[in-house]
């Protein structure tokens, strides 16, 4: 598997690749393959805040955006053992409620809390400062050739060529000493380790931005609808959840795209088109307002809630419109919508109990993570501020087990349908089996984690078990077959024994 990971103190990612079994924590554990280090930039403000990885046409590229208000595309370039990232395009975003002046280190407001790809056709990210920006990924790709700077492939590729060579002749000279002395332990491969900085090679920076500006100031959580296009959802720190629509501008773009007139200049929003704001849930038992703080939010059962038209506010209002929504709160709150039950929510559940020692205070759900195609299991996963990792079925509001492992809290959380990946204080990237929880890989970065992102997947590990899980269950109707046929047959030859037992009459006796 190919894990990328963004840490808290540096301005460069690590690529980490490694295999099922992986632990660097264990002197005799199965390493890495190889970490690179991908250099860029030094200042602060450079930090990467998310990572994204998409396709669009025949390009393969990574989307960053780093707290200095700029979102760069890479270019990937792969051979059979390397990947090589490339720097085409660096986009400015220019900053709207944020106050911090040029130069200086980003505010707390600056942070960047989304980071996605909209109906692969816009690229959209949102800051802590309430502001959204849009960019279409046609304007994204335009003038990136097919092939960007071989000669540094080439360069990477014989770099990782003589550190492999290296390694294994080092790790057979380690299995000779064994073999002359027995007491001596076979030290395990080493991972491959390089540092690069990352070329830039820019293409036509020029590219068209939809900035919406949300009017607050304490947004921690900004989402997109999979399944109806325009759609999204936000929420925050005394900001509770509201459904928006840009459809009608980001539909405006392609449009104007299709004309000929993809170099229109950036546009900018006052404010969106707000459809459905959410009511706080009823007073406390002291009468006291519940303090709202939403910390993330997922649109579910979407392929059943899928729309024919965008919809207005007022038939939001008439509750004719079915959107399902969950958010979890940072005091420990999970909550959901049903946006044809009105605006309150139709379930609230406290997700993790109040530790022991301080039984008033709750734990705050941080992160939450859910598969790519949505909440297709009916389990999310959360994590606290302490060191809890749990996966959760949001139908049985119940907690369906932790997720082991994790010595601090955990920052980021990444979800595909087969494997959850962690990371966080603790510097340890994990990889978890979603079905059953299991660690299979645990690999230590030096640095506390603010983002990881899963590149790519073992897919013949998951086919192996998929393959098994189906066998099992093949066999397990199999045998429910034939008991269900054994039973039918015990039940005629109980049914024909009763009828040859027919009981005499008994005679009246006369009076």
């Amino acid at each position: 598997m190919r894990l990328l990971v963004a840490v808290d103190d540096k301005s460069s990612f690590k690529e980490i690749v490694c295999e099922h079994g992986t632990d660097t924590s264990k002197q005799t554990g199965i390493q890495p393959i190889s970490i690179t280090s991908y250099k860029y930039g030094g200042e602060k403000s450079d930090r990467i805040a998310k990572i994204i990885s998409f396709t669009h046409g025949s390009h393969k590229l990574l989307a960053i955006v780093r707290n200095n208000y700029t979102v760069q595309i890479l270019k990937l370039t792969s051979t059979s053992t390397v990947n090589n990232y490339t720097v085409v395009k660096s986009i400015p975003l220019e900053p709207g409620n944020d106050t911090t002046k040029s130069g200086e280190a980003p505010s707390y407001e600056t942070k960047f809390v989304a980071l996605n790809i909209h109906h692969d056709e816009f690229l959209y990210a949102a800051t802590q400062s309430g502001d959204a920006y849009f960019i279409s990924l046609d304007d994204i790709v335009e003038g990136i050739p097919s092939e960007v700077d071989q000669e540094e492939i080439e360069e990477h590729e014989k770099e990782y060529q003589e550190k492999a060579e290296a390694r294994d002749k080092k790790f057979e000279e380690s299995i000779a000493a064994r073999k002359k002395d027995p007491k001596k332990l076979v030290e395990p491969k080493k991972p491959i380790k390089i540092t690069r900085n990352i070329p830039e090679i820019l293409f036509d920076n020029d590219v068209p931005v939809i900035q919406v500006n949300l009017k607050r100031t304490r947004v921690h959580a900004f989402v997109d609808s999979t399944a109806n296009f325009g759609i999204f959802a936000y929420g925050g720190e005394n900001e509770d959840l509201r459904i928006i629509s840009v459809a009608t501008e980001l539909s405006d773009h392609k449009q104007k795209q299709l004309k000929g007139k993809s170099k229109s200049k950036s546009l900018k929003l006052s404010q969106p088109l707000v459809l459905y704001e959410a009511k706080n849930v009823k007073h406390d038992r002291l009468d006291l307002r519940v303090p709202v703080w939403v910390s993330n939010i997922v649109f579910f059962n979407e392929e059943t809630n899928k729309l024919d038209h965008t919809p207005t506010p007022d038939e939001f209002k008439s509750q004719t419109v079915k959107l399902e929504l969950l958010t979890t709160t940072y005091y420990g709150e999970i909550r959901k919508y049903d946006t044809s039950h009105g605006r309150k929510p139709v379930s609230n559940q406290i997700a993790f109990p109040a530790p022991h020692n301080t039984p008033n205070k709750k734990p705050k759900i941080l992160t939450m993570g859910i598969g790519k195609t949505g909440v297709q299991d009916d389990a999310i996963v959360i994590s606290d501020d302490h060191n809890s990792v749990i996966k959760y079925n949001i139908v049985k509001n119940r907690s369906l087990g932790k997720l082991v492992g994790a010595q601090g809290a955990t920052q980021s959380i990444y979800c595909t349908m087969d494997v959850v990946v962690t990371g966080g204080l603790d510097k340890y990237v994990r990889v978890f089996e979603r079905e059953d929880r299991e660690q299979i890989a645990k690999v230590f970065v030096k640095s506390r984690i603010s983002c990881v992102y899963l590149v790519e997947e073992d897919h013949e590990e998951n086919d192996k078990k998929r393959s098994l899980e189906e066998d099992d269950e093949q066999d397990h109707s199999n045998e429910e077959e034939d008991d269900g046929a054994d039973d039918l047959w015990d039940q005629l030859e109980e049914e024909d024994e009763s009828q040859l037992k027919v009981k005499p009459k008994k005679k009246k006796a006369r009076k």
